[in-house]
């Protein structure tokens, strides 16, 4: 055989071997395609690869969010502290009475009264939007964002108003589904877990926030339930038995449970973060999902809760004739 055909011969071997592998990578290429538009989903990894990663994730992240935590407790304590102080001379001129306070007040009390009530309510509305942008903001440590505690907040705050709303909707539907016995509660808070993720990190708003939920959790529904339940019941458990191991000590059972609700709490964020991260990798989110059910179940608690509290005001009145009658009957029997 000359060297020419030779050649030849080795070329279409290579250029026969190129072109099957392009075969290959297409229909690869092609049944990926597949099962992403049918919403085929992967397997989820082995527990102890859920418990590896949060544990890592934990300790990456544990010291940003005791500066999230200790920042929270430092502007509690500085409201608590400046109305315990605008209190001070109330209590000086009233002679330290609250009725002499409230009976014959003089202006420069009601001055104070008014500044005091104005400063509690705003108070309260500031630590309830700080504690709202610091929840937002666990999600972005979570995300192992690398950023100052100033970037951090600056980036949580076009979520606040969001994060309300979706509040908002979860609280309504798990409120509802929690009249209609505990287990619809309890399914809504598995269904809806990772709303805040799909809200923060997707970038999602309301009613999607909550389908993209509900479209992870039901494609994995019974591993992301086990998973959920187990961290969940062990936490509860440990927090029994803290509970009953100091109750003669009251302060160090204070002690012992807020130091427990640091520790064991952020590693339960960084557990359920982390599930939602293997969750979403191999979840398809090609397909919508509908959560209509979910809503009719929720509208139909409501509609008890409020029925129930009807009866029960329109039944007070009768209340003392019931007991007079039942008070009669015993006597009578007696």
């Amino acid at each position: 055989m000359s060297k020419s055909a030779a050649f030849d011969s080795k070329t279409k071997l290579i250029y026969t071997q190129i072109m099957e592998e392009k075969k290959h990578i297409s229909l690869t290429e092609k049944s990926e395609a597949s099962e992403h538009h049918q919403g085929v989903h992967k397997k989820l990894p082995a527990l102890s690869d859920l418990f590896e990663t949060s544990w890592e994730l934990y300790k990456k992240t544990f010291l940003a969010y005791l500066k999230l935590v200790g920042i929270g407790w430092g502007f509690y304590a500085g409201g608590v502290i400046i109305i315990f102080l605008l209190t001070i001379p109330l209590m000086i001129t009233s002679g330290g009475s609250a009725e002499n306070l409230f009976q014959n007040p003089s202006a420069l009390q009601i001055i104070l009264m008014i500044l005091v009530v104005v400063l509690v309510i705003t108070f309260l509305i500031a630590f309830i939007g700080f504690a709202i942008l610091v929840s937002i903001a666990y999600v972005f440590v979570l995300d192992k964002e690398s950023m100052s505690l100033k970037e951090l907040f600056q980036r949580s705050k076009p979520f606040v108003l969001p994060f309300m709303v979706v509040s908002f909707l979860e609280g309504f539907i798990a409120v509802g589904g929690s009249v209609l016995f505990m287990l619809p509660g309890l399914l809504f808070y598995i269904l809806f877990v990772f709303t805040v993720y799909g809200m923060v990190l997707e970038n999602l708003r309301g009613r999607a926030a909550l389908e993209r939920s509900y479209l992870l959790v039901t494609s994995h529904f019974w591993e992301i339930t086990g998973r959920i339940l187990l961290v969940q019941g062990a936490f509860m458990v440990l927090s029994y038995v803290i509970d009953n191991s100091a109750q003669d000590a009251p302060l160090l059972l204070t002690i012992l449970s807020f130091v427990f609700s640091i520790l064991v709490g952020w590693f339960v964020q960084a557990y359920i973060f982390s599930l939602y991260k293997q969750v979403r990798a191999g979840t398809s989110v090609a397909k919508t999902v509908s959560i209509r059910w979910v809503w009719i179940v929720a509208i139909v608690g409501w509609v008890l809760f409020i029925w129930l509290i009807i009866t029960l005001a329109n039944s007070i009145p009768h209340m003392q004739e019931l007991q007079d009658i039942i008070l009669e009957a015993s006597t009578q029997s007696v």
